[in-house]
């Protein structure tokens, strides 16, 4: 959600740069992705960072933060120049020779300005970064390392090589502020004068300024608003600097700085400003998504920005709306101690453009207490940035610093006082490892409000359907727009909805289960027909679509176990009950003697399975039959299990003890009490007869030879 980098630190992937060639050196680096945060190494108080940390941290924290420069004794003047040919730090090599003569390597700092997202970062932990910046021994080139972040938590190890480091960096070294990097921005007309070489550390997502996709996070600005202070807040780490951040509203800047190694202080050359544009990396293995192109990817209908897409004007959202775009989800603070200096003009250009807003904040309490407080300060902010009650606020849970035993109780605080401030239509923001870990957060907030991010390599399937929304990727692009995106999609459309709850009509994809909306409510408990899908379905007490067999006012009826659509008119067979049953115009499951598409069938009375190959007994008929393999009653001669029988041709009653006239085989056949056709000799009535040993036909009126004797039988087939 932060930046694009970030999304594969979340699915344990790594990001790949591109070797970058100067003067024939050549730098290949790796990163663990990182969010649009500030470089903030805790989210508050100082005095509560002391909890934690001893004088000694504090001290090598110091130390590790300094800019080390190595140079030889060469008198030429060694200069580093950004993308723009303006200088950024220049080292005199007489000066080094001096302080190399003193100790084996010299050691500098270099003070240079904060990013827009980094204002409090060495006062809240020092030890959040390492600067060094190593000069070569080439007589006309400076090679200008940017430096590395650190978690604040760092390994034994690190720990003493550090602390090793300060202890041979001496005094000189002690006065030490926090250095930056300069990002080398592409360059379309201007030639490259020098060489920066570039590799950033991996560290926890909240403390990274690692090559940031936009380098606006290097202006000290944080507020659009030339007054801006959130002084109705109650903020958490409100010192004087936070408070002058509040107000600033400077553009995003990067100050080149010219350093010097004298060994007593670090001076600080305010020389001219460049604006940064943003530069874009591709993730290996992260799609990229047009969202004009059907590329075969799922639907993105949801966009979030930060200060990493600083200009967007109204025509930039209104192309997003074009192409499907229905929501924008705007950063509006983090931690204690920041504000997106962007908000309230991406806010008010996204609604002229007709999108639905919302805001997040990024969060970093690590207890109930500190929840609270920080509750607070977001209300300030939201008060100040203008943004309505009813708008939804998402708390954006993935720093480091929330990840402990308390988090669900903390986050349940986090919610209550945004709650009392007024701001009750809340979302949580978080990622499916982060969930794994921590799944008591997931029950603080109902599941069709929770935003879950997960990154597959190929977002053909929809995943996550479970909750309110899925953010799926972080490389998406519109056509006419020079920002990439991360792109979302709404299972729940009213997410994001002022109020929580959108004018909805038609069938939704909710918290996992399909429902229909009227005015904005959920059809329960009811049937719908669905014209464009010519289905009718029912939904549930909980306005969800039923599937498979369903007891509904006291009658059996079924629904597609895919589609939903109700089966009527339709035979379907159950397997789990091993029987085929038949629903009527209605949809209720048919019982007893049924006459469907002009055939008489049947089915059990009880479990409604239908009969087939069987013989019925009708009692309110009195009469048995004989539906047959497709279970339909049969009528006139039949074969069955190896013997004729007859069943009338009219009522299908089968004929027992009984003389039947076949006409077309001129014939008169007898049936016994079992309905099968006799044959040679039979005693009838107590008259003996005799029928045909093949065809059954009744011998009468006539003299034959039987077994070599004589036998006459009268008119009615008696032996006479």
């Amino acid at each position: 959600m932060e930046k694009k980098r970030f999304k594969m630190y979340k699915a344990g992937k790594k990001w790949v740069f591109a070797p970058i060639v100067f003067f024939g050196l050549t730098a290949l680096g790796t990163t663990s992705a990182s969010a649009d945060t500030v470089q903030s190494a805790t989210p508050f108080s100082s005095s509560q960072q002391q909890i934690q940390s001893t004088n000694d941290e504090k001290q090598q924290a110091i130390q590790s933060s300094s800019v080390s420069l190595t140079s030889s004794s060469s008198n030429s003047e060694k200069t580093v120049s950004s993308s723009n040919s303006q200088p950024v730090a220049t080292v005199k090599s007489n000066e080094v020779s001096n302080v190399k003569n003193q100790v084996s390597t010299a050691s500098t700092s270099a003070k240079t300005s904060t990013p827009v997202e980094s204002v409090q970062s060495a006062k809240r932990e020092s030890s959040s970064s390492q600067a060094k910046t190593s000069v070569s021994s080439s007589p006309a080139k400076v090679q200008v390392m940017n430096f590395a972040v650190q978690p604040a938590q760092s390994t034994a190890a690190t720990s003493k090589t550090n602390s090793q480091a300060a202890k041979s960096n001496s005094k000189e070294t002690s006065k030490v502020a926090q250095s930056a990097s300069v990002k080398a921005a592409k360059s379309s007309s201007q030639s490259v004068s020098s060489s920066i070489k570039s590799s950033v550390a991996s560290t926890p997502v909240e403390k990274t300024i690692q090559n940031e996709n936009s380098a606006v996070k290097n202006s000290p600005s944080v507020s659009n608003d030339s007054n801006m202070k959130v002084s109705q807040a109650t903020p958490v780490n409100l010192t004087p600097a936070n408070d002058a951040q509040l107000k600033q509203s400077t553009p995003a800047e990067v100050s080149n700085v010219k350093a010097t190694t004298n060994s007593t202080s670090t001076t600080q050359a305010a020389t001219q400003t460049q604006r940064v544009m943003p530069v874009s990396f591709a993730a290996s293995g992260t799609p990229y998504i047009d969202i004009s192109q059907n590329q075969g990817y799922v639907t993105p209908d949801t966009v979030d920005i930060s200060s990493y897409q600083p200009n967007m004007s109204v025509s930039d959202f209104q192309q997003l709306k074009k192409y499907g775009i229905k929501n924008v989800i705007v950063k509006t603070s983090q931690y204690s101690d920041y504000v997106n200096p962007y908000a309230t003009q991406q806010i008010q250009n996204a609604e002229a453009a007709g999108l639905n807003v919302a805001v997040y904040h990024y969060a970093g309490f690590a207890n109930p207490a500190q929840a609270t407080q920080e509750a607070d300060y977001l209300a300030g902010v939201l008060q100040k940035l203008n943004v309505p009650k009813d708008m939804a606020v998402i708390c954006d849970l993935e720093s480091s610093y929330t990840k402990n035993s308390q988090v669900g109780s903390s986050l349940s605080a986090f919610w209550k006082e945004l709650g009392n401030k007024g701001y009750k239509n809340q979302v949580l923001y978080t990622y499916e490892s982060y969930a794994s870990q921590y799944p008591q957060v997931l029950n603080t907030i109902s599941h069709n409000k929770i935003w879950m991010a997960q990154y597959p390599y190929s977002p053909t399937n929809y995943w996550n359907s479970q909750y309110g929304a899925w953010q799926y990727n972080d490389d998406g692009h519109c056509p006419g727009i020079s920002y990439t995106f991360d792109l979302s999609h709404c299972y729940n459309p009213s997410i994001f909805a002022r109020g929580g709850q959108a004018a909805l009509n038609g069938q939704q994809f909710v918290n996992g289960h399909w429902q229909f909306y009227k005015n904005g409510q959920a059809v329960r408990n009811q049937y719908v027909w669905i014209g464009n899908q010519n289905k009718e379905v029912y939904y549930d007490g909980n306005g969800n679509m039923v599937y498979g067999q369903q007891n509904i006012n006291g009658h059996w009826q079924y629904f597609d176990t895919v589609t939903g659509a109700q089966a009527k008119s339709q035979y379907v067979w159950i397997a789990n009950q091993n029987k085929e049953v038949y629903y009527d115009g209605l949809g209720n499951m048919v019982y007893g003697q049924q006459k469907i598409n002009g055939k008489w069938q049947y089915f059990d009375t009880v479990t409604g399975a239908q009969v087939k190959n069987q013989y019925v007994w009708i009692g309110n008929q009195h009469k048995e039959v004989y539906y047959d393999g497709l279970g339909n009653m049969v009528y006139g001669q039949q074969m069955i299990n190896g013997h004729w029988q007859y069943f009338d041709p009219v009522t299908g009653a089968q004929a027992k003890n009984q003389y039947v006239w076949i006409a077309n085989q001129n014939k008169e056949v007898y049936y016994n009490g079992v309905g099968n056709m006799v044959y040679g000799w039979q005693v009838i009535d107590g008259h003996k007869q005799y029928f045909d040993p093949v065809t059954g036909a009744q011998v009468k009126n006539t003299t034959i030879t039987i077994d070599g004797k004589k036998y006459t039988f009268d008119r009615i087939g008696n032996l006479i």
